[in-house]
């Protein structure tokens, strides 16, 4: 009988417990977080923005609506493709299963990609403009006097056209070898056009009339293939042999 008077006890004890006591306030909800600076009125660190001021901010800000081809971008957008362009070239170039006679003319036209891309950079970020301007206005006045001149004056005209290239070649690049790269290009388009320029016409087309083959000297543009069909490509090949020489010697 104890025990059951126990037990009863207990329960009911249980059961007021669960029961919420009448009049007693439910204790008070948390506290809300506080609000972020320059919301509720606590001053800002120097150099920040306000929240507030940061939203204006960027609701003020059009990025999404800008367009690749908008005409603020069009300086971002020529230097991308002249990018595309010389890396597309450059890669090109430099496969080995290119035949050996287009080597070199591979190589002129991965120089030109590469100078293009290196003049539109420089041009559109309004760098080193004076030396590009020097250097072209000294392409074309050399290239001006070989096609006018001849004599002295033709290889004086001839000599300036190569030296604004070195030049040119040497602002871009930023370096030597980017520069000589640029000069042999120069020379290799100067010889190829060799019937042009009456300094190079006269003494090489007279003698391939007199004593090798006069449809060359009366066609200046076969003597441009057979420059780069048959002329370069030896050259060519005996430049890389000479040159791979000279490296195994140093290895």
């Amino acid at each position: 009988m104890l025990a059951a008077a126990a037990a009863a006890r207990v329960a009911a004890s249980q059961r007021a417990a669960a029961r919420p006591a009448i009049g007693v306030e439910p204790p008070p909800a948390a506290a809300a977080p506080p609000r972020p600076p320059g919301l509720s009125g606590v001053p800002v660190a120097p150099g920040m923005l306000a929240p507030r001021a940061v939203d204006d901010v960027l609701r003020a800000c059009h990025v999404p609506a800008e367009r690749i081809t908008d005409p603020a971008q069009g300086p971002i957008l020529v230097t991308a493709l002249a990018q595309i362009i010389a890396v597309v070239t450059a890669w090109v170039a430099s496969m080995r299963i290119l035949p050996r006679p287009v080597r070199p003319a591979a190589f002129v036209v991965r120089v030109a990609a590469r100078l293009a891309y290196e003049l539109v950079r420089d041009v559109s970020q309004r760098r080193r403009r004076v030396v590009i301007g020097l250097g072209l206005a000294l392409v074309v006045l050399g290239v001006a006097g070989g096609l006018v001149g001849s004599g002295v004056e033709g290889g004086l005209g001839i000599l300036v056209a190569l030296l604004g290239l070195l030049l040119i070649g040497l602002t871009s690049w930023r370096r030597v070898p980017g520069g000589l790269a640029v000069l042999a290009a120069g020379l290799i388009a100067v010889l190829a056009a060799a019937g042009a320029f009456p300094v190079l016409h006269d003494p090489l087309f007279n003698w391939l009339s007199d004593d090798a083959v006069p449809y060359l000297a009366d066609h200046p543009w076969a003597w441009a293939t057979v420059f780069g069909a048959f002329v370069l490509p030896g050259a060519w090949s005996l430049a890389e042999a000479f040159t791979t020489r000279r490296v195994r010697r140093r290895g």
